[in-house]
C-alpha cells in the first residue's frame, strides 16, 4: 500500500472522501485509490494499492481512521458507500460505519434553485466553475491506468492518485460554492431580522415554508390566505388555488391583489393577476417574494 500526503493552504471545514475504482462493478472491480480530507486538516490523503492483492488493505486503513465519522461525498449514497459496504462485507462480514451527505442528492433536492439540467459530477464541477472543460477529470482516464498498471507499467497507479487526490481539491471548491449559494438564496434580510428558509413543501394546495430566524419572540397570526408562526423557528402556510397550466399539469397560485400586487420574479407566462407558486416544481423566485411581503407584513402588525 502506498500513502500519499498533499498540503492545502486552508484547513477543511468538513470531512471528505472519494474512491477510485477499476470499473462501476461492484463485484467484478476493485478500489484502487482512496482520497480523504478530516475536518480541521490541511492535508490530503491517499490509499493506493501497489498490487492486486491490496484493495483489502486500503479499505481497513481508511475505515480504522474514519469510522463513525460523517462525510461530505460527490456521490457517496449512490456509489462510493455500497461500493465500499460490498468490499468490507467481502472481507470482514460487516458494513462500513460512516455517515455521507452527497452532494448529488443535495443538489438535487433544490434543484428549483439551481435549475440544472444535468446532476452528473463533471456537469456540476463545470456549472459551479470548479474546473475547465479541458481539466475534467474523466473517469475513463483512470479505467486506462489501471489496465496499464495490471499490464506491469506500475507508475500508472500513480496517475490514479493523482487524480483522487485533484478530486477531493475539487469536491471540496463544489460543496463550498454549493453551500454559499444556498446561503445566499435561501436567506431573506429583513431590517433587524434573518429568516433562513430550510424546507419548502406543496402539500395539497398549501405551500409550506419553514426555517429558522433571529427572531427571538413568538408570534401567530392567521387569515383566509395564510398562516404564520414566527419565532427562533418559523413556518408560513399559504392557501393556494389550482387550475390546469397545459394539458398534462396544473399550476397553484395565489390573487396578487391581496399581496399588495406583488411583482412576479419568474419568466414563467401567468396572468397578470395571479402569482405562480408552482408548476412542475417549485417557482421559488416567487415563492421567496411571497414569504418577504408576509413577513414584512406582519412585523409591521406587530409594532
Amino acid at each position: 500500500m502506498k500513502i500519499l500526503h498533499r498540503k492545502l493552504n486552508l484547513k477543511s471545514n468538513y470531512n471528505y472522501f472519494k474512491i477510485e475504482t477499476s470499473g462501476l462493478s461492484r463485484d467484478k472491480d476493485q478500489i484502487i485509490s482512496i482520497s480523504f480530507i478530516l475536518e480541521y486538516s490541511d492535508e490530503v490523503i491517499n490509499l493506493s494499492i501497489e498490487n492486486l492483492k491490496e484493495e483489502e488493505k486500503i479499505i481497513k486503513e481508511f475505515y480504522k481512521i474514519c469510522k463513525d465519522k460523517e462525510f461530505i461525498t460527490f456521490s457517496g449514497k449512490s456509489f462510493d458507500l455500497p461500493f465500499l459496504n460490498e468490499k468490507y462485507e467481502f472481507y470482514i462480514g460487516d458494513k462500513i460505519d460512516i455517515k455521507v451527505i452527497d452532494l448529488q442528492n443535495l443538489v438535487k433536492k433544490y434543484n428549483y434553485i439551481f435549475k440544472l439540467d444535468s446532476f452528473a459530477i463533471n456537469y456540476l464541477l463545470r456549472n459551479f466553475d470548479v474546473v475547465s472543460e479541458d481539466k475534467l477529470i474523466k473517469g475513463i482516464k483512470n479505467h486506462i491506468y489501471f489496465k496499464n498498471f495490471v499490464e506491469g507499467k506500475s507508475e500508472n497507479i500513480d496517475k490514479v492518485s493523482e487524480n483522487n487526490l485533484d478530486n477531493i481539491e475539487n469536491l471540496m471548491s463544489l460543496h463550498e460554492k454549493i453551500l454559499y449559494e444556498l446561503e445566499d438564496k435561501l436567506t431573506l434580510e429583513i431590517p433587524s431580522y434573518k429568516f433562513k428558509i430550510c424546507e419548502v413543501n406543496l402539500i395539497g394546495n398549501t405551500l409550506e415554508i419553514s426555517g429558522t430566524s433571529n427572531y427571538i419572540d413568538e408570534y401567530f397570526n392567521t387569515n383566509e390566505f395564510y398562516t404564520i408562526n414566527l419565532g427562533e423557528e418559523f413556518t408560513v402556510r399559504i392557501n393556494t388555488r389550482d387550475l390546469p397550466y397545459d394539458k398534462d399539469d396544473n399550476c397553484y397560485f395565489v390573487m396578487k391583489n391581496y399581496f399588495g400586487n406583488i411583482k412576479n420574479k419568474s419568466n414563467l407566462k401567468s396572468p397578470d393577476k395571479i402569482l405562480i407558486l408552482y408548476y412542475k416544481n417549485h417557482i421559488f423566485e416567487n415563492e421567496k417574494e411571497l414569504l418577504e411581503f408576509i413577513i414584512k407584513r406582519e412585523l409591521i402588525n406587530i409594532n
